[in-house]
């Protein structure tokens, strides 16, 4: 057999080579105490250390480097002008689309704390996209939205915890009974001591107490909207986005409702209330938006949008947002 006195592989490792005798070479025992054990072969890798990466000099995560010139979904570029906190809403440039249709074109909305903005329109003007998509929703294909001064893409957890959402369709949990949703609330989001009075106290307001321990698969459609609001009404929240909350509501809840939108109005809380209920927008909000085919076609105080389609200053609300629409192309 050939022998050869260089052993392959090099730094005292062996790869089945011979020595001169024929027998197989092994690297020597090493000492006891040592790094590694007597009677290994090869050495250990060493293991890479992760050295944590030190934050850059502006604060702000370096971009993926992926993505050139691009920022983390969860970082905003240094030229992104974050909203006030003063500011309970911001809205710029959204979009939306389902295919070729487009639901959203490219809108904007400030809502300043502690005021209520009305979301008017007709029929598939895309008011429930559009609130959907600031909720979260949906994905936006385009534009940003800040609930509280949070984004609700790359900061959703503190955005929703801001948030008192009623849906435009009453979607209560079905096997859960009326007094179980204000629970579920209360232990969801950490609410403190005396919730269950006010749970309790909510129960009777809107005429669900006879109901509190029936299913809610069970209730009518304005008891399920009942639901709705109690799940809003029980917290004290900042941002308010209420989509068709008069649906199946009798005339107590809508009162209900009505004192609570002042109520957090006044103490701080701003939000959109969109509604077919022209009455509604009038009692509690203090500027109104009307939007149809996706675009938004005035915005302002009702005075504001009487001036822009030269009506007198007795004319309706109705009669404004009539006029304002058909100049776009009016749907009954």
């Amino acid at each position: 057999m050939c022998s050869s006195s260089r052993r392959p592989g090099g730094r005292g490792r062996s790869r089945g080579s011979t020595t001169s005798s024929g027998s197989i070479w092994f690297p020597p025992p090493r000492a006891p105490g040592s790094r590694y054990s007597a009677g290994s072969e090869f050495p250990r890798r060493a293991q890479r250390t992760a050295i944590p990466r030190r934050s850059s000099p502006t604060g702000r995560t370096p971009p993926d480097p992926r993505n050139p010139g691009r920022f983390p979904r969860n970082v905003h570029p240094p030229d992104t002008a974050r909203p006030r906190v003063a500011e309970a809403i911001v809205v710029q440039g959204m979009r939306k689309r389902f295919g070729k249709t487009v639901a959203v074109d490219g809108i904007d909305l400030r809502v300043p704390a502690g005021d209520v903005l009305g979301l008017v329109g007709p029929n598939g003007a895309g008011k429930t996209t559009a609130l959907r998509c600031l909720c979260g929703l949906l994905r936006m294909d385009g534009g940003q939205a800040w609930i509280g001064g949070h984004d609700v893409v790359a900061d959703p957890i503190p955005a929703r915890r801001a948030l008192a959402f009623i849906p435009e369709v009453p979607s209560p949990f079905p096997f859960l009974t009326p007094r179980e949703h204000l629970v579920f609330v209360a232990r969801a989001y950490g609410l403190g001591d005396g919730w269950e009075a006010r749970a309790d106290r909510l129960l009777r307001d809107l005429d669900l107490e006879e109901k509190r321990e029936s299913l809610s698969m069970e209730l009518s459609k304005g008891q399920k909207q009942k639901i709705h609001l109690a799940m809003a009404m029980l917290r004290d929240s900042t941002v308010l986005v209420l989509d068709e909350p008069l649906i199946g509501i009798d005339p107590k809840g809508a009162h209900a409702l009505k004192s609570w939108i002042r109520e957090r109005a006044a103490g701080g809380a701003g939000g959109i209330v969109s509604s077919h209920s022209l009455p509604l927008i009038e009692a509690v909000c203090q500027r109104v938006a009307v939007m149809d085919h996706g675009r938004l076609l005035a915005q302002g105080t009702i005075d504001d949008l009487r001036r822009q389609v030269a009506a007198e200053r007795g004319t309706s609300f109705e009669d404004v947002f009539l006029r304002i629409t058909e100049g776009e192309g009016y749907r009954a």
